[in-house]
């Protein structure tokens, strides 16, 4: 494998962890706790889509998931992540992390202009960073056994191909990212007693 493909490979990596949003160095999530995960080439991007119930109540789930200074607490690469400016609803988050594969470790830098629907949705896009387009959407929806979380996104390299290696990239980050997110709310809700 040559050293730029290597390279790309672990900024499409680190991207995803950052986003994570969003987003891990956890246990995986059990089958039972995540309902579906996907991730498909499109052309020159990559979509993702995943999907979770958890047993849980909406402000704790909704403020797990808008705590952006914690998410260097529990996502893999994540070194820091800060809210540059907020205005209500809105916001620019700025991410900083690194990523390693192999012997090659890559600083990264992201910017997104977030949007908040309190307590249902969160919105983000990349404003500037290390790969051509990105964006994210997290949809909480109530249900019999509690929240539903969705998330839905498309991530776009550089490059004017999504190679296969970029695809399995993203596919494993954005999985793992997805249930340590699941794995951080519930401990939360059970520190609290649900």
């Amino acid at each position: 494998m040559r050293l730029r493909t290597r390279v790309r490979y672990g900024l499409l990596y680190l991207c995803v962890s950052l986003v994570g949003l969003a987003g891990l160095a956890c246990q995986p999530v059990s089958a039972q706790e995540r309902d579906f995960f996907k991730a498909e080439r499109n052309s020159n991007s990559v979509v993702l889509y995943a999907q979770a119930q958890i047993d849980g109540k909406l402000e704790t789930v909704w403020r797990v998931l808008t705590d952006y200074a914690r998410y260097s607490d529990f996502i893999p690469g994540v070194l820091s992540s800060r809210i540059v400016k907020r205005n209500g609803t809105e916001l620019l988050l700025e991410q900083k992390g690194e990523i390693s594969l192999w012997w090659v470790t890559r600083p990264l830098q992201v910017t997104l202009a977030v949007t908040e629907n309190p307590p249902r949705v969160v919105e983000s896009i990349l404003v500037s960073g290390s790969i051509k387009h990105m964006r994210g959407r997290y949809e909480l929806r109530e249900h019999h056994a509690g929240i539903v979380l969705i998330y839905s996104g498309q991530i776009t390299p550089d490059e004017d191909d999504v190679s296969l290696i970029d695809l399995v990239a993203i596919r494993r980050n954005a999985s793992r990212q997805f249930d340590a997110l699941i794995l951080e709310i519930e401990r939360v809700i059970a520190s609290e007693g649900r």
